[in-house]
């Protein structure tokens, strides 16, 4: 079973749909491999990769997170307003209002 995609192929489609793809820090690709871990969507055990990126749409609130294996993208875990939110204020280190 194949399971990432081609990274020229997601970053098209991140292009034709007007997204920007933005970088994950790596303190929150170790807290998003956390919560894909326990997304009941997602398979068990933690994603394939060693870095992320994030696809999101200049007007939208959600976005959809790809985990980086190499140059492969693997499947897509989507992200909604909350988990942004929470994504931001790992960046900023404001652990205490996360917990």
């Amino acid at each position: 079973m194949n399971r990432s995609l081609d990274l020229a192929r997601v970053r098209a489609a991140i292009n034709d749909q007007d997204s920007k793809p933005i970088e994950i820090t790596s303190d929150q690709w170790k807290f998003l491999r956390g919560v894909y871990a326990m997304n009941p969507e997602a398979p068990c055990g933690l994603p394939y990769g060693d870095n992320a990126v994030l696809a999101q749409d200049s007007g939208d609130f959600d976005g959809l997170l790809f985990f980086i294996d190499g140059d492969k993208p693997c499947a897509p875990m989507h992200a909604p307003p909350a988990l942004l939110s929470l994504m931001e204020r790992v960046t900023m280190a404001d652990y205490g209002s996360i917990l």
